[in-house]
């Protein structure tokens, strides 16, 4: 820029302090508590310069926020204003539109870059616009390659500084970033551009500085120079400038529900118990929801077929949603890691209706569900199941055929070629959607497994040979207790717990002999949650289960 165009305001006009920074103040130190500004609170009870609080918006994110520090430790600090037009002008007229400073991640972790905090001296006209860009680099040799991040701030967001009878107070300007920026090393850069702005901006200087600065860099004659290079003691140049960094969450598991909110073309990483799994599908689920996984070659699709990835298999996923007819899925490409995280039992049907699928089945999308008394209105006893075939059926509280119950391709299923013993029946089976229009129509009762239909005669509650029997949960809802009724063919030991939907014990009742006949047994639920639970039943090699509610 020709120095015709500079115009200086001031030199350094603005004396404004002398501070010692504490010991707490060390260079690159992270502080998760103390107050999103420039300067330690020690510091600031020992001089008349006050650094005021910054914007709410800013102090929401304190919780989980690290506040990085480009202010080297030791440092005494005479603050001062230098500015011209359209850059930076330092000591010497000379003007850089671009500077910056650096910043050392703690140790472990990995993180994200979430914006910065900036000490302004001067607020161009609103309108003008400024750049913020954050580089990957080093301390030694500046930033590195190019930006990893960039984005435009209006200068309407500038808080300038005001003078009150107490002397100047100083604003932090939060300037927080769209979305959060990985951080590949452990130091990093974030810089200003100010090239396209043609008014006043200020930066604040230090004088007598004690220690060695690299962080301060400016963009200089092609390339990125630390300022302590360009200017020697008495005077040094020192951006105020704090880095806010949040420890990168990318990688932590979101509960299924909030993986399914996020939506078509969301990355998502969560993590759930399989359900189902047989040919290209995989279906895995947790307290809060279910996901499908798509997969027809590939490492996955090969866990598959050798059975390492099962029903009962805890997995962690890492993909991108998309939607086929309705059903929310990782599909093919967009599945980008998985990891085998352990084993527990398989997760049990919840007991449900076909109108509540029918009103609601965004909330069972892809979860074991079981319907009894359903009525298969095209198929005939005995005759078999068919791969590629959706059956009408209706149920006593909807006969409007909305929920159907398919029996997926050959090599999705096993439950093709297995006969139909009859209507009423209980059906059970994950819950998919093939719908080309409205979103929350076209809902399917999958059979996956052969035995997923079974003639109604064998409750809910009961073995198929009639071995055992458990009724219901009364009362339900239960909030304190609730009693069912055991019933033995024969004596013998048997087993009674309470587990979660996802197969979890969280309460055995009964662990031993007991005797033929019937029995009420009690079931303490007083410190269980809130929550969908269900009460099973094993003796002599067969189990029954009944789900129930605890209610707060």
């Amino acid at each position: 820029r020709p120095a015709t165009r500079l115009r200086m305001r001031r030199f350094v006009p603005l004396l404004l302090a002398v501070l010692v920074l504490a010991p707490a103040a060390l260079a690159q130190q992270t502080s998760p508590t103390r107050p999103l500004t420039g300067l330690p609170d020690a510091a600031l009870s020992a001089a008349p310069l006050r650094v005021a609080p910054t914007s709410a918006r800013s102090a929401s994110v304190l919780a989980d926020t690290l506040v990085i520090s480009n202010i080297p430790a030791g440092v005494g600090l005479s603050l001062f204003s230098f500015s011209g037009e359209g850059g930076i002008v330092t000591g010497t007229n000379d003007v850089y539109d671009v500077f910056g400073s650096g910043y050392t991640l703690p140790d472990e972790g990995d993180y994200v870059s979430i914006g910065v905090e900036t000490s302004f001296f001067d607020k161009p006209s609103d309108g003008q616009t400024f750049r913020v860009s954050v580089f990957n680099g080093t301390l030694e040799d500046g930033p590195q390659g190019d930006a990893i991040y960039t984005q435009v701030f209006d200068a309407s967001v500038i808080i300038p500084p005001v003078t009150d009878s107490t002397g100047t107070t100083v604003f932090l300007t939060p300037l927080l970033f769209d979305e959060p920026v990985a951080l590949d090393g452990p130091v990093f850069f974030i810089t200003y551009d100010f090239a396209e702005t043609g008014e006043v901006i200020s930066i604040i200087s230090t004088e007598e500085l004690d220690v060695s600065t690299p962080e301060t860099v400016v963009f200089r004659n092609g390339g990125w120079q630390p300022l302590e290079d360009i200017f020697s003691d008495p005077l040094e140049i020192l951006l105020l400038a704090d880095a806010l960094v949040q420890v990168d969450q990318s990688g932590v598991p979101v509960p299924i529900v909030e993986a399914r909110a996020a939506g078509d073309g969301a990355t998502v990483t969560f993590e759930g118990v399989v359900t189902r799994s047989a040919g290209a599908f995989t279906y895995l689920q947790d307290e809060t929801g279910g996901l499908a996984i798509r997969q027809t070659s590939g490492a996955f699709f090969d866990e598959v077929q050798s059975t390492s990835i099962r029903p009962g298999r805890i997995l962690r996923v890492t993909g991108t949603l998309s939607e086929f007819n309705g059903l929310l899925q990782i599909n093919g490409g967009g599945l980008e890691s998985y990891a085998i995280r352990g084993a527990t039992a398989e997760p049990l049907p919840q007991e449900v209706t076909l109108a509540e699928l029918a009103s609601n089945g965004e909330a069972y999308e892809s979860e074991l569900v079981l319907v009894p008394d359903v009525t298969f209105t095209d198929l005939a006893d005995n005759a078999p199941f068919e791969a590629a075939t959706t059956y009408a059926v209706s149920d006593p509280t909807d006969a409007s055929n909305a929920v159907s119950v398919r029996v997926p391709n050959a090599e999705d299923s096993d439950a093709d070629g297995t006969d139909f013993t009859g209507s009423p029946a209980r059906v059970r089976g994950v819950l998919g959607q093939n719908s080309a229009g409205a979103a929350d129509v076209g809902y399917q009762i999958l059979l996956i497994r052969g035995g997923d239909v079974q003639p109604n005669a064998v409750a809910v509650g009961e073995s198929p040979d009639g071995r055992l029997g458990l009724s219901g949960v009364a009362p339900n809802p239960s909030a304190e207790a609730g009693t069912v009724t055991v019933s033995l063919a024969a004596a013998g030991p048997v087993t009674l717990t309470v587990v979660d939907v996802l197969g979890r014990e969280v309460a055995r009742v009964l662990d031993g002999p007991l005797a033929a006949g019937a029995h009420l047994v009690r079931l303490d639920v007083s410190g269980l949650p809130a929550g969908t639970y269900l009460v099973r039943l094993a003796a002599g090699g067969a189990t029954a289960v009944r789900p129930f509610t605890v209610a707060r």
